[in-house]
């Protein structure tokens, strides 16, 4: 399979090439928009840095992962385009954003966080906000009402700019070619990278495509760009070679989640369903009572545990009724990593799926390669106290 892969990628990334130069010369080739997850396809990556001038990755991030874009840098052998992200907010009456923030200082401060970051790599050469508009309220015209209707542009639908963010990107940009010299520091929203000093994450819960099931294989699904858990996320232990992205839908019944885990031991989970953390585990916290309140757990609350090896589906912590979950999951065909796509029912949550329904949420990662059980834990939002106090959980909304 990865000998096909190289053969089909070098020849679907030759075929694009060949025929762009033939017909234009003068043009630079600016790739294909990989989505980060994407990215561990190292015969994609390798073909499209061979074909391509630059590797472009629609990279929604609140932080610029130095190893990971390092790493795609190695593989492509060209300079990186991170060619789609932005930051919103909801106070203009917009859903939030792909990645969203508590107002429009903090659309400024992370724009210039981002900007100046990624600008202090050498190998960075441009990015690409999205978008110059703000989407409008009754979203994207070819998907009726159902579509995107987003805070994300430099101006509101009416030209008037966004003042804080226009003056900030002013103010960044005044920098960059400083910035690119070495000649200052790049700008950074918080000092240093001390998980407690981040604040909760948002997101949003997109509903389900026509056809949806979970067999381990993400089509048909909405699309929206995956939350990412990386090196930054980690609250335990080393997480040199551990990563995910994840994936949120929802109907009348399930909350869906779908994973891909990068692991170079997948699928490890000999412990009994009380220690799934211990082993290869996605942990999942929810919370959908007095939703602004932190410290201790509340009613309602509750902690899934799903386990990446073959000895069960499921694991409810601290109930007596352990409500069914569906649960699949792959292991691909490098051993690299594996998939898991799972159905929660909502019955179980005690949340009432609705547009605008919001609660607390979070996600965990568990790594386990066979000798130390959780050799490091990963969290979206929250740290390793999870289990006891919610007040770094983030918090999710589901939206039509």
């Amino acid at each position: 399979m990865n000998e096909f892969m190289d053969h089909f990628f070098d020849a679907y990334f030759k075929l694009i090439h060949d025929t762009f130069r033939k017909y234009d010369r003068n043009h630079l080739l600016l790739g294909a928009r990989f989505l980060p997850g994407q990215t561990r396809v190292e015969a994609a990556v390798r073909a499209a840095g061979k074909y391509n001038d630059v590797f472009s990755l629609n990279y929604y991030s609140y932080e610029i992962e130095n190893h990971f874009l390092e790493r795609i840098h190695r593989l492509s052998g060209v300079p990186l385009l991170l060619s789609e992200w932005h930051f919103g907010s909801t106070e203009q009456g917009l859903a939030g954003a792909i990645r969203p923030v508590r107002n429009q200082r903090e659309r400024a401060l992370h724009y210039r966080h981002y900007v100046e970051q990624a600008a202090a790599l050498p190998f960075v050469v441009g990015i690409q906000w999205f978008s110059l508009l703000d989407q409008a309220l009754t979203g994207r015209w070819f998907q009726k009402y159902q579509g995107e209707n987003m805070n994300i542009g430099f101006l509101n639908v009416a030209d008037r700019p966004y003042r804080e963010l226009a003056a900030a990107a002013a103010e960044t940009n005044g920098r960059v070619y400083d910035i690119i010299a070495g000649k200052i520091e790049p700008f950074s929203r918080v000092s240093g990278l001390v998980r407690t000093a981040r604040q909760p994450k948002k997101t949003f819960i997109p509903r389900a495509v026509e056809g949806h099931k979970v067999d381990g294989i993400r089509s048909p699904w909405p699309g929206r760009p995956a939350e990412r858990l990386g090196r930054l996320d980690l609250v335990h232990g080393d997480s040199a070679s551990v990563s995910a992205d994840f994936w949120l839908c929802y109907d009348q019944d399930f909350l869906y989640l779908y994973a891909d885990v990068a692991d170079s031991t997948p699928g490890m989970n000999p412990f009994s369903p009380a220690l799934f953390w211990q082993g290869d585990a996605v942990e999942l916290f929810f919370g959908p009572n007095e939703i602004t309140k932190d410290g201790q757990l509340r009613f309602g609350d509750c902690q899934l545990l799903l386990s990446a090896g073959g000895n069960g589906r499921g694991y409810w912590c601290n109930r007596r009724e352990q409500p069914p979950v569906k649960r699949v999951v792959r292991i691909w065909t490098d051993r690299k990593g594996y998939t898991m796509e799972a159905a929660i029912p909502w019955q179980a949550l005690g949340i009432k799926p609705e547009n605008g329904t919001e609660f607390r949420f979070d996600l965990g990662l568990d790594n386990f390669d066979g000798k130390q059980p959780q050799k490091c834990q990963l969290m979206w939002s929250g740290t390793g106290r999870n289990s006891e106090d919610r007040t770094n959980w983030g918090t999710a909304v589901l939206v039509d």
